[in-house]
């Protein structure tokens, strides 16, 4: 089995396995909370040059990992794999995303030929 992983920058990365593609944790724009914060390396997402995800995943809450606007981006039909919070679900249904999967600490879930696990971060940021 052989894996690659190709940085988009900052937690945005898409994982290719088994023949699935998994983008994680889409933040698409150069900079979030209106400006306010920017990544370094500095970078331009070209959304047409990404390549078609079979699986959306976003880890936490974090306005860093958690972007409306980047995830209006992206076909809804889609499935996502998301953190079991409130407001990450809330957000997906009025985008209108169609197959929500929310996930627990420690939870498994196999597709096809891959099992992810669903890890804490011990390090909660109030």
């Amino acid at each position: 089995m052989s894996i690659q992983v190709t940085f988009i920058g900052h937690a945005c990365v898409i994982i290719e396995i088994s023949g699935m593609r998994i983008l994680c944790d889409p933040h698409l724009h150069p900079t979030f909370s209106s400006g306010l914060f920017t990544y370094f390396p500095a970078r331009d997402v070209d959304i047409s040059e990404l390549p078609n995800p079979d699986l959306v995943f976003i880890s936490h809450r974090h306005r860093d990992h958690y972007n409306l606007a980047s995830l209006a981006l992206l076909d809804r039909s889609v499935p996502v794999i998301c953190a079991a919070d409130l407001e990450i679900l809330y957000g997906l249904e009025k985008l209108g995303f169609k197959d929500i999967n929310p996930i627990t600490d420690w939870e498994e879930i196999s597709l096809e030929n891959v099992t992810l696990v669903f890890t804490p971060s011990l390090y909660r940021v109030p």
